[in-house]
């Protein structure tokens, strides 16, 4: 489970609140003290970083004329954006556990593709729109289910982007944590199973973050 953290890293509402939702809704201010997700350490510049990154998608969320921009052969195909409002249409007021299978099974169809190769950079937070356009790589899946859930009625207090070291591949991944009956289900686009986090013991979070926080998790004792 996520722990409490001795120091949050807060970066302002403004820099974390999205400004439209991807069915379009405004989201409102967040009232109150939300319950940190884990412990924090060390400094802040890898917080601002994805501080960064994430700012950077919300603004593009406002401007989907951004979703084709330098797209091969001058457009791209957005017939996936069509079934993903119908899916998130059809999945309001499902079981919980219906609405995080379908989501994370919708999202896993998307092409993977590496931020070098899709965007000449090495790293490149898309925005949904243009995730559902161009593919995306592991933090894309991540956001778009987010994002999905939270079209669904999800909290943030409930949904956080997780930056892990993934000890069996012996690299960075991002994957979805979405807090549901107690538990810390991992929604993730290496595979189609929804699973605790509690059972990825190869998965080492370092980071975790929503729309309200970011938070640097400290590295586990031997």
């Amino acid at each position: 489970m996520f722990r409490s953290p001795s120091n949050i890293s807060r970066l302002g509402f403004g820099l974390f609140c999205l400004a439209v939702l991807l069915v379009g809704t405004p989201l409102a201010a967040p009232g109150g003290r939300e319950p940190p997700p884990g412990r924090a350490g060390g400094t802040q510049a890898a917080e601002q970083l994805y501080a960064g990154y994430w700012n950077a998608m919300t603004a593009r969320m406002r401007d989907g004329a951004h979703a084709c921009e330098g797209a091969p052969g001058g457009g791209c195909n957005l017939a996936h954006w069509v079934d993903w409002q119908a899916l998130t249409d059809r999945l309001h007021g499902a079981d919980a556990r219906r609405q995080l299978a379908e989501v994370n099974r919708a999202v896993n169809r998307v092409r993977y593709r590496d931020d070098q190769d899709n965007w000449g950079r090495p790293d490149y937070w898309a925005a949904p729109r243009e995730f559902l356009a161009r593919g995306g790589d592991c933090e894309d899946f991540a956001i778009a289910k987010y994002l999905a859930l939270r079209a669904l009625g999800y909290g943030p207090e409930d949904l956080r982007l997780l930056i892990l070291f993934d000890t069996g591949r012996g690299t960075t991944h991002a994957v979805l944590a979405v807090v549901l009956d107690g538990r810390v289900l991992v929604l993730d686009n290496l595979h189609g199973a929804i699973l605790p986090l509690g059972d990825l013991a190869h998965y080492r979070v370092r980071y975790s973050l929503n729309e309200r926080i970011v938070v640097r998790h400290l590295a586990r004792s031997p």
